[in-house]
């Protein structure tokens, strides 16, 4: 790579659109759905980031017979 480009390239160069937020009690069959559209899922409880939902997540979860 130029590193004279990667230098006076932001952030907002190269950042995607911002991934779903939902409330820890949301249901897993809407996060498996928003999964399918984005790489993750952000989880927020008063405005605050509590936690982050990947496939990978939900994956381990039920192959762990939860």
């Amino acid at each position: 790579e130029n590193p004279a480009k990667i230098n006076s390239m932001r952030t907002e160069d190269i950042m995607e659109d911002c991934p779903p937020i939902l409330a820890p009690d949301t249901g897993l069959e809407v996060i498996s759905h928003l999964l399918a559209s984005f790489p993750l899922v952000l989880i927020s409880k008063n405005g605050k980031l509590v936690g982050i939902v990947t496939k990978a997540d939900i994956l381990g979860h039920v192959g762990k017979g939860h």
